[in-house]
């Protein structure tokens, strides 16, 4: 499908590769197999390379323009998305130019002082080339190891996103649901993260996606532009998402400050069937917090429209039945829009 293909980004070529060739002390010379070839042929062949070299980078490198929204909001905040385009731009224009210096003597001339100068300026002037945008083939190449570490994720696929501060019990949650096939990639810094596992459920394949990083203030107040850039992308995703709240506050963080990161992340959530899980209920329930923080807690978990509640510990069947009612709401809520486009319809 076309997810598939966009994020296949594992083969993309290093530009920097284009620079192996460029020792100012070698200019290619007659063919080893064939000592009657002349120079200047060989260095045609090779500039011909180079050019096809430099048209698939250029090619291979995916256009921004054609990911969809959920990719191109990771791109952005990896690297600088205008030099990117210009630096692909500076590779078409230098291979075009590359072209241009191949008219070489042919090899049916006579091998003359002439021609054999002609062939080492020709070389020297391609080699000149491709230095002057060795700035540009290094920042592709650092743009191509951030592409590969976006992990291949339909966003229309069946997704549990889960969210919530650090310490909160994903980590755990994830880890019991995602038993294999499991992907961690620092994204950015070393705190940020994308992780997707696999989990299914009712015989079919479900995404597990933990990439919202360091939620440890609300969005609006939160200062870091990679925090707020990389939650606010997850709003592309149609999933469910799972809200985890520590109830206990062994996660350094109160019930106040927990209940202001969901109400925050509002405008990624709204649209989405939402789980609010009150984690580490071994350690403390809900319902043994005070009654001002369990109406709290309530309160903003029913300001979401499409929001159910549940309590879980580290137990298995605990979080089974969490999966269970995280995936049936997604499945209500894709099997409720095909029925509103069907009777629209009709």
């Amino acid at each position: 499908d076309n997810m598939s293909t966009e994020l296949n980004f594992s083969s993309l070529p290093d530009p920097q590769e284009l620079l192996s060739p460029l020792n100012p002390d070698e200019v290619p010379a007659s063919s080893a197999a064939d000592p009657t070839t002349h120079p200047s042929e060989n260095a045609s062949l090779l500039i011909t390379k180079l050019h096809q070299l430099l048209s698939n980078v250029a090619k291979l490198f995916p256009d921004l323009k054609t990911l969809s929204p959920f990719v191109t909001a990771l791109v952005e905040i990896l690297f600088n998305t205008n030099h990117y385009m210009l630096a692909l731009s500076d590779l078409s224009r230098t291979g075009d130019e590359i072209v241009k210096l191949s008219s070489v003597p042919s090899s049916g001339d006579n091998v003359s002082s002439h021609s054999t100068t002609h062939h080492a300026d020709t070389w020297s002037a391609v080699r000149d080339l491709l230095l002057s945008i060795r700035p540009q083939l290094q920042f592709l190449s650092l743009a191509r190891s951030h592409l590969q570490r976006i992990p291949r994720l339909d966003p229309n696929s069946r997704i549990i996103l889960f969210a919530g501060c650090p310490n909160a019990g994903k980590s755990t949650l994830i880890n019991i649901l995602s038993r294999a096939n499991v992907e961690m990639q620092p994204f950015a810094k070393e705190d940020r993260y994308l992780f997707v596992g696999e989990t299914d459920y009712k015989y079919l394949s479900w995404k597990v996606v933990d990439g919202a990083g360091t939620l440890d203030k609300p969005l609006e107040t939160n200062d870091s532009n990679v925090d707020l850039k990389l939650a606010m992308s997850f709003a592309h995703l149609q999933c469910v998402v799972v809200f985890v709240i520590d109830v206990s506050e062994s996660c350094g963080m109160t019930v106040e400050e927990q209940a202001d990161i969901l109400l925050s992340l509002r405008p990624v959530v709204e649209s989405k069937p939402l789980i609010v899980a009150f984690s580490k209920s071994d350690l403390r329930s809900i319902d043994d917090l005070s009654p001002a923080k369990r109406e709290l807690l309530i309160s903003a978990a029913q300001s979401f429209p499409a929001s159910k509640t549940c309590s879980y510990s580290a137990l298995d069947g605990d979080v089974m039945a969490l999966k269970s009612l995280a995936c049936d709401a997604l499945l209500e809520r894709r099997i409720s829009i095909k029925t509103s486009i069907s009777g629209a319809e009709n």
